[in-house]
Order: structure tokens, then C-alpha cells, then sequence
């Protein structure tokens, strides 16, 4: 665990462990890997360690304002049409009968 806790008088660490991260932010452990994996956060590894970057995880932390010009005029999704494509309908023909 490192030193660092909201109350140690303002110092701002430059990287955290994945410990810390998972601590400071809320989010697990595999949350964190994959936010890594998808460069959403940034870290490096110093030996066997892996240190995410202080300053990438305060970027995903801080809220984003939100686009107001296109959110006007953009209409809303059809729930229905999100989930893939419509299956196409095959209709066989039918062996005819022979009589007997």
C-alpha cells in the first residue's frame, strides 16, 4: 500500500499501484486492467510492479461536459433496431403430393 491518503496535506502522488487506483477510483480490479488494456489509462511497469499514472486516472475521473449543440436536434434510437438485424425469411417449397 502506498503513503498516500486524501489528508496528507495536498501531496499529489505521480503514479499509484493498481491497489491504490482500485481504492481511490471505486472501480475493481479487472475494471482497471481493462481501462488499461483499452489506453483509457495510462501506467507503467518498474520491475515486477505495475504503476498507473495519478494524472490519467484523474482524467477518467473528471465528469465531461456535455455536448449541447447536437443534443437538441438528434432524435431518439429505436430500442428494438440496436440489437442486430432482422432474420430474413426463407420460405421452402413444398414437395408436392402424389396420389396413391
Amino acid at each position: 500500500m502506498s503513503q498516500y491518503s486524501p489528508d496528507t496535506g495536498g501531496i499529489r502522488p505521480i503514479a499509484v499501484t493498481i491497489a491504490d487506483a482500485c481504492r481511490i477510483s471505486g472501480l475493481g480490479t479487472t475494471s482497471i486492467y481493462a481501462l488499461l488494456k483499452a489506453g483509457k489509462l495510462r501506467s507503467c511497469a518498474i520491475g515486477r510492479r505495475r504503476l498507473v499514472t495519478y494524472e490519467s486516472l484523474e482524467q477518467l475521473l473528471t465528469p465531461k461536459p456535455a455536448a449541447t449543440d447536437n443534443a437538441a436536434t438528434e432524435q431518439p434510437r429505436r430500442r428494438g433496431w440496436q440489437k442486430g438485424r432482422r432474420r430474413k425469411l426463407v420460405l421452402t417449397p413444398r414437395m408436392p403430393q402424389t396420389a396413391a
